[in-house]
């Protein structure tokens, strides 16, 4: 018996060892310059934003290595933040507070310590999601301090992040994500190890298009989001977002026309082989097509395509899921019932 004391006192001694870092994130500051002098949450198409997260460490016991901060980011991916960020840090105690300390992306080789086989962006998405938002087209990045740091029992450290990143070029507004955590915890069950916040919305503004609002799900999603008329497009019709008719039926149709800069209008309506939308699989009701504009519309060659506008039928044509019903089902009023999605083309051959 005593000797089973002492074991069990020394696993408990060696699990306080273990987890000795408790993680706060006290702050996130998201506003940036505006023209009028003001601060708010939004910036125009490609511009750099800065981002600030500040926080703190409680450090109830020592570690027998030094340890790592990791960072991580989510965003939406067009802005591509795994080369579009850079983010430093600054932190007290173990680092002088002046000196400013870099960060690099974790490769996908290295895995979270409770999450084997994960890459970070595949943990991260499992563990948290989109956080509070509901279109699917934004990912984690993390990152990890260049420099390994002691911590020390009873240390109080604190940590200030500073996020530069260069937004992407289309209008949105979206819920950032922002997470801290530390190398030796990796991702433990316990968030007294980790912290995790969502910004309220911030709006990328002043690009060409309507803007893209990540808090609603979508009918439709287009990759990648800004394309020249020789670049393969991809469209993709997520059935399942809202209640619609088109979710009856097993064969859904991509029906289209491409606007060109001179005024011509060039339209696929057929329901065919070419135009019949690929389905993802039999749990969802998911269909894609991808096409090359120029030949899907048999644009001639001196015609320039600025965009098109397109909807998903099924093969008859009687029943059709557009942008008034996209709009509608997400809690707006559009204009009239027939409103077609619209996609605009870079400009530019």
């Amino acid at each position: 018996m005593k000797k089973f004391l002492k074991y069990f006192a020394f696993m408990a001694l060696a699990c306080a060892a273990f987890m000795t870092a408790c993680m706060y994130l006290d702050s996130l500051d998201v506003d940036q310059p505006q023209p009028d002098g003001t601060m708010a949450p939004r910036i125009k198409v490609g511009e750099t934003a800065t981002f600030v997260v500040k926080g703190h460490v409680d450090v109830s016991g020592d570690r027998d290595d030094a340890d790592i901060l990791v960072f991580a980011m989510l965003a939406p991916r067009s802005w591509n933040i795994r080369y579009n960020v850079v983010p430093t840090y600054r932190a007290t105690e173990a680092l002088d507070w002046e000196d400013e300390q870099t960060m690099s992306v974790i490769p996908n080789t290295s895995s979270p310590k409770n999450m084997p086989g994960y890459t970070w962006p595949e943990a991260l998405m499992e563990r948290f999601g989109l956080g509070p938002n509901r279109f699917n087209d934004m990912e984690w990045v993390a990152w990890q301090a260049d420099v390994p740091v002691w911590i020390y029992n009873g240390g109080h450290p604190q940590y200030e992040i500073t996020i530069k990143c260069k937004v992407g070029d289309d209008n949105l507004t979206a819920n950032l994500g922002f997470f801290v955590n530390d190398v030796a915890d990796g991702l433990t069950g316990d968030d007294k190890y980790y912290k995790v916040v969502y910004s309220d919305a911030f709006t990328v503004y002043g690009g060409i298009g309507e803007e893209i609002d990540f808090s609603k799900l979508r009918f439709n999603t287009v990759e990648p989001s800004r394309s020249l008329q020789d670049d393969l497009v991809t469209f993709t019709f997520s059935g399942d977002a809202y209640d619609n008719d088109l979710i009856e039926y097993d064969e859904i149709f991509f029906e289209a026309t491409a606007h060109t800069a001179s005024g011509m209008d060039y339209t696929v309506k057929a329901r065919n082989d070419e135009t019949l939308m690929k389905r993802e699989n039999t749990f969802t009701h998911t269909y894609s097509t991808t096409i090359w504009p120029v030949g899907f519309f048999n644009v001639p060659e001196d015609e320039l395509i600025t965009s098109i506008d397109y909807v998903f039928t099924n093969r008859d044509g009687s029943k059709i899921v557009n942008k008034s019903l996209d709009d509608k089902m997400g809690g707006g009023t559009p204009a009239s019932d027939d409103i077609p999605f619209t996609f605009n083309l870079v400009c530019g051959y």
